[in-house]
């Protein structure tokens, strides 16, 4: 390899060595300015985004259930969704997701509540302290076989919490 390439080679590798190495300074030094915006609340950037709610009914006939989805303690999002019956056939459960832009994706305390054809059955699932190592919590509402009306959350790190 002639000199000059060389030379430039080196030149360059230094360069690139002295901007990634010095990257974790600046941020240092942003921080020192008070000019780093992670220094904002970070209890808010660990709270979960609710990726999506499932309905899913697992019965042999048909079921409205009412979905409420609050962040906050506020409701962000009320509606009654009519869930088709488990297809025996098929061996498929009936299956409604709703999903942002019904509400927003967004961090925050999240709880979710479902009450089954009018009343007959309820059940909330409060988020707040559901551990969430990804950042997201995505929830099932299941009606089971029996008709009754049960509430789980999955996380990326795939744990499970049941509420019934």
């Amino acid at each position: 390899m002639p000199p000059i390439e060389k030379k430039r080679r080196r030149v360059i590798l230094l360069a690139g060595g002295m901007i990634f190495g010095s990257s974790g300074c600046l941020s240092n030094l942003e921080s020192l300015s008070g000019r780093d915006d992670r220094s904002r609340s970070t209890t808010d950037n660990q709270k979960p985004i609710l990726e999506y709610v499932v309905l899913s009914n697992h019965h042999s006939e048909p079921h409205a259930v009412t979905l409420s989805i609050e962040r906050q303690s506020e409701t962000v999002h009320e509606q009654t969704y009519h869930v088709p019956q488990f297809d025996a056939d098929s061996d498929v459960a009936g299956t409604k997701i709703i999903e942002p832009p019904t509400f927003d994706r967004e961090r925050g305390d999240w709880t979710v509540g479902a009450t089954l054809d009018s009343g007959s059955e309820q059940t909330r699932l409060d988020l707040t302290d559901v551990p969430h190592e990804g950042g997201c919590i995505n929830v099932t509402v299941r009606i089971t076989e029996q008709g009754k009306l049960t509430a789980l959350n999955d996380t990326p790190d795939c744990t499970t919490t049941e509420k019934k």
